[in-house]
């Protein structure tokens, strides 16, 4: 894979989940570290899946 093509999904992908939003969980009023993590599929047309579901 050339870098075009790396630069190209990481953006892509950047793009695709930066409105996420995310409550802030609480444990006697200090938030609680949660780590999230996200499988994504590009298809060959560009488009984007989320594959958590």
């Amino acid at each position: 894979m050339g870098k075009e093509v790396y630069d190209y999904c990481i953006k892509e992908i950047g793009n695709a989940v930066k409105n996420l939003q995310f409550d802030i969980v609480k444990d006697l009023g200090k938030p609680i570290e949660e780590k999230v993590f996200l499988e994504i599929w590009v298809n060959d047309d560009g488009s984007i899946e989320n594959w958590n579901m």
